[in-house]
């Protein structure tokens, strides 16, 4: 009984060891899943600020490129009239008879 009672114990004993083993792992295993799931909302934040940067940058070379464009039609349509294109400003509007900056909404 007592050669028993002590094969028993060992067999706790390595048990226990193995469990605290397998915990241990488990810790790691949640701490590296952790600091991949960071990465992953890092990356994609910045993924999503360089996507944003390209769609203004397209915008602005696309507003750019319309506002030439429109300029050249004038231009083609009105061949017989002089029209002076100094000082055209695409980011401007006119108010009032006047070439201002737009007003900024806050």
């Amino acid at each position: 009984m007592k050669e028993e009672r002590k094969t028993l114990d060992e067999e706790l004993k390595q048990g226990k060891e193995k469990l605290a083993k397998a915990e241990e792992e488990l810790a790691g295993c949640r701490a590296r899943i952790a600091e991949l799931e960071s990465e992953l909302k890092t990356r994609s934040r910045a993924e999503l600020i360089a996507k944003i940067f390209d769609v203004e940058s397209g915008s602005l070379e696309f507003a750019r490129s319309a506002f030439n464009n429109v300029v050249a039609q004038v231009k083609l349509f009105n061949k017989d009239l002089e029209i002076s294109t100094e000082g055209l400003d695409a980011m401007k509007e006119v108010w009032d008879g006047e070439l201002v900056a737009p007003a900024t909404e806050e």
